[in-house]
């Protein structure tokens, strides 16, 4: 989807919660998060700035926060790594980098942030929650730097283990909680530390349950993916059936649908604009 068709639905999907909300009487304000990538790919700032616009509010300041702990994903001294294997590799220096439709220089997240709003927001004037804040801080520390920032400002959250997220959220929370007002970029490990929800590890075969059936197929579908998608795939060890295209052809739709196993269909998008579909067998 490219930035205009993006922002429409977007703003039609906050304009239908508004409306839910006030057809239910629901006088809690509405937090609106923007799920985005953890490796830093999507449409930012456009994001954020159709939720904003579309709710007609002003927030006090952009809330960054990508770490994604289950799958590797860190933040440190401002930088952002993607863990791969033995080593934390800055993510710009990875595929998702590379992306044909959200590819990136800046692994740095306060000149990433210079670099997608094209220069109109500053590496120097983007506020960083550091490590130091959190640890040595702690919540008291993260709630002062929070209201004091100026309207409109942008800031970053470093954090290297759940524990500091959930360092961090307290002092969020405190600082919402005496007025101010926030909207969020954050990948999946923010949702989990703002509802309270237990770290989790990622899905597996068993836990989907798929081995003691050979009638059910799991569909995971990758939209912008890059070709560690396959590679993560390989590491299941199934049989697989590769189908490149720029779509599903009817021949392709043909070969899926006589499966008679169980299995995993996993449809991406390689930097190259290759399509990739894989049919993986579970049993």
């Amino acid at each position: 989807m490219d930035e205009k068709a993006a922002r429409e639905t977007l703003k039609t999907a906050v304009e239908n919660l508004i409306e839910a909300a006030r057809q239910l009487n629901y006088v809690h304000p509405l937090q609106i998060l923007s799920r985005s990538d953890s490796t830093l790919r999507g449409h930012y700032p456009a994001d954020v700035e159709t939720i904003e616009e579309a709710m007609y509010l002003g927030f006090d300041a952009t809330i960054i926060a990508p770490c994604f702990f289950e799958g590797g994903r860190l933040t440190l001294n401002d930088t952002h790594y993607v863990d791969q294997g033995d080593n934390l590799v800055p993510a710009a220096m990875t595929p998702f980098g590379k992306d044909h439709a959200f590819g990136f220089e800046s692994s740095n997240l306060c000149e990433w942030v210079e670099e997608k709003t094209s220069g109109r927001i500053k590496r120097e004037d983007v506020i960083s929650i550091t490590l130091a804040d959190i640890r040595e801080g702690g919540q008291s520390a993260v709630q002062e730097k929070l209201e004091s920032v100026q309207v409109g400002a942008v800031v970053v959250v470093n954090a290297a283990h759940r524990h500091d997220l959930d360092t961090f959220m307290l002092g969020l929370l405190n600082a919402e909680a005496n007025g101010a007002q926030f909207i969020y970029r954050t990948a999946a490990s923010f949702v989990s530390s703002r509802v309270g929800l237990p770290p989790r590890k990622l899905l597996t075969r068993d836990t989907l349950d798929l081995l003691h059936t050979s009638t059910t197929t799991a569909t995971a579908t990758a939209a912008a993916a890059t070709s560690s998608t396959a590679s993560q795939a390989n590491k299941q060890q199934p049989s697989i059936s590769m189908l490149d295209s720029l779509g599903l052809s009817d021949k392709h739709a043909h070969r899926l649908e006589k499966r008679k196993t169980g299995g995993l269909i996993v449809v991406g998008r390689y930097a190259d604009s290759l399509s990739l579909s894989l049919s993986i067998s579970l049993s």
